[in-house]
């Protein structure tokens, strides 16, 4: 190289580098994660399983009470899921309610740059303790064949006749949908004081458990009761999953005139039960139906 060379390249500025902040670094990652959402849809029906995961379902009676502990909000379906984007705006109302009582647990929300924040709530006495989440509506529009493959998959068959009656079978599905779940905690093993678990909570959609089932032998009759407004509502479909194990298959049921739904009760694991109904939104111009997701889950 020429001295007349070194000298221009000596004399050139050096190129300037930096580091990515972390929290610029996890945005860009979420974004991504949305469009490939948007460019590669996944199954409808999978798509809008949402369900509460407690970090612990059952909690010594020997731990220092208050216990605080992690919920993980999934949607998908297991063994194919993935964190909710949990944000202080996209909720209606997180609170537990055991043997003592109701206590607002939103303090528990943890907002993230990423757009996945936590949840810890804290229980306290022993007993059973439920964690209710409600989340405010998101509009969803799906073309024709995915919307009607969705209410199929869904038990919404009342909906596909909506649509057929009116002639839109053929058009684009609109609709506002929400999230209605709920967990089951266990402090201890006693069940006294834990009626408060067979009532509903006044749930949009809910699933009332017709029996305290934690001392149930396993294939013995374990039942849940559905209510949509306040009204138990026939002909829901529900549907037992495990968390815990992939390799089974899911159990489904649909409720009787009384809105009551009856399985076997399974052997130990972690499960949740969910259902899905939709009805005409008469105030909505731009959407034709509204839909809530409900869940509970547990484990024996």
């Amino acid at each position: 190289m020429s001295k007349t060379h070194m000298k221009q390249q000596q004399g050139r500025p050096r190129k300037q580098f930096y580091r990515v902040p972390i929290w610029r670094m996890k945005i860009r990652q979420a974004l991504v994660l949305l469009i490939c959402c948007f460019v590669f849809p996944l199954n409808a029906a999978a798509a809008h399983d949402f369900w509460l995961h407690p970090e612990l379902f059952q909690i010594s009676g020997s731990q220092k009470a208050p216990t605080k502990i992690l919920i993980r909000l999934q949607t998908g379906h297991p063994g194919d899921s993935s964190p909710w984007p949990l944000a202080p705006e996209r909720i209606v109302s997180v609170r537990t309610i055991g043997p003592n009582g109701v206590v607002d647990q939103q303090a528990g929300v943890t907002p993230s740059p990423s757009g996945f924040g936590a949840l810890n709530v804290t229980v306290k006495e022993p007993g059973i303790h439920i964690v209710a989440f409600e989340s405010r509506a998101a509009r969803s529009e799906l073309q024709p064949a995915a919307f009607n493959a969705y209410l199929n998959e869904e038990g919404l068959g009342h909906i596909q006749k909506i649509r057929s009656k009116l002639g839109t079978d053929n058009k684009p599905g609109r609709e506002y949908f929400s999230r209605r779940s709920k967990a089951l905690i266990r402090v201890g093993q006693s069940t006294d004081n834990s009626a408060h678990i067979l009532k509903p909570l006044g749930f949009t959609l809910e699933i009332v458990p017709s029996q305290i089932f934690y001392e149930l032998q396993e294939g013995a009759p374990m039942g849940f009761k559905i209510f949509y407004r306040g009204q138990p509502i026939p002909g829901v479909k529900v549907v037992m999953t495990q968390l815990d194990d992939r390799s089974k298959t899911p159990i489904e049921s649909i409720s009787n005139a009384m809105g009551n739904v009856r399985f076997e009760r399974p052997s130990a694991g972690e499960y949740f039960v969910h259902a899905v109904w939709s009805s005409p939104s008469g105030l909505r111009a731009d959407a034709e139906f509204d839909t809530i997701f409900s869940s509970l889950s547990f484990a024996l």
